[in-house]
């Protein structure tokens, strides 16, 4: 994308964007593959990372945004939560795991001593 600056074309800087989950049903990042404005977006932003939906990703500390899909329910979430934070300046939790915990959380309302979280 240019501007025009003082009679010069200017390019500006794409912002460096991350898709990333964490425990959850993983629809919502379906879901961003199957926008019809995809590529358009696209063509805006530069996707360094999006396990889902790209082949090679980037995996640096440098993001502008990260969209994180999931919700935390072991202690390996909240380790991968707090790398996620680290390398963006901002995260936006994303869909209704996030929200509301879905599927992951039902076992919060199971009185059940033999519920088990696989990690």
């Amino acid at each position: 994308m240019k501007t025009v600056n003082s009679n010069k074309l200017v390019k500006k800087k794409k912002l460096k964007v991350g898709i990333f989950g964490i425990t959850g049903c993983m629809g919502c990042q379906l879901n961003i593959l199957y926008q019809k404005d995809l590529m358009a977006i696209l063509e805006s932003v530069n996707l360094a990372a999006f396990p889902v939906g790209k082949e090679k990703n980037l995996e640096d500390n440098d993001f502008d945004i990260i969209f994180l899909e999931g919700v935390v329910v072991s202690e390996k979430d909240l380790e991968e939560l707090k790398k996620i934070r680290n390398m963006t300046k901002k995260l936006i939790a994303i869909g209704a795991c996030a929200t509301h915990g879905c599927v992951p959380a039902i076992k919060n309302f199971i009185n059940n001593k033999n519920v088990e979280l696989s990690t």
